[in-house]
């Protein structure tokens, strides 16, 4: 039940977090979030990371930030040792670098199993494959082509296509014989 509770929290700090108008750029809402959540956050007591405010903990992990001035925030995900009286081993996040100490908070914490995760070159074997399948596979109805589509459009707003599109290479011979 406590876990349960943990998770809840983080998901309803997420969700709930002031979100400037859809119509400022993502840019935008991104560094309010972030301020959002460095202000409404509390100061570590332990020495030697005091500057630090504690963003959140779940499974003795730490997401945790201070500010470095000229506009710019430094975060890191540290693990919380045993008996609670200190961090260690850190992943530090500098230039307001929010989004990859989420993402590896998240991680790190176990609130997402990293095994049902793809990484960047695996999304772009699998964008690669659909985008193959969607044009040759003759044998497709029309549902499974929509599928497709919309698998490729999800794979499109997760990471960008110039990075998603790696043709492979076609052997030159093979397109001869067809």
């Amino acid at each position: 039940m406590h876990t349960f509770k943990r998770t809840a929290q983080f998901i309803t700090l997420l969700i709930e977090t002031p979100r400037l108008p859809a119509e400022f750029p993502v840019s935008s809402q991104k560094i309010w979030e972030m301020e959002q959540a460095y202000r409404q956050a509390p100061h570590l007591e332990w020495s030697g990371v005091n500057s630090y405010k504690k963003i959140l903990q779940y499974n003795q992990h730490l997401l945790a930030a201070r500010y470095d001035g000229n506009g710019h925030f430094r975060f890191v995900t540290w693990q919380v040792n045993f008996d609670q009286t200190g961090v260690t081993l850190g992943h530090y996040f500098y230039r307001n670098e929010y989004e990859q100490a989420k993402e590896d908070f998240i991680q790190r914490s176990g609130l997402v199993d990293e095994r049902k995760l793809f990484s960047k070159e695996q999304l772009s074997l699998l964008y690669s494959a659909l985008l193959y399948s969607s044009f040759h596979d003759v044998n497709l109805d029309y549902s499974e082509k929509q599928e497709i589509d919309r698998l490729i459009r999800q794979i499109e707003t997760i990471t960008p296509v110039s990075q998603a599109v790696q043709q492979p290479e076609l052997d030159p011979e093979l397109d001869n014989e067809r």
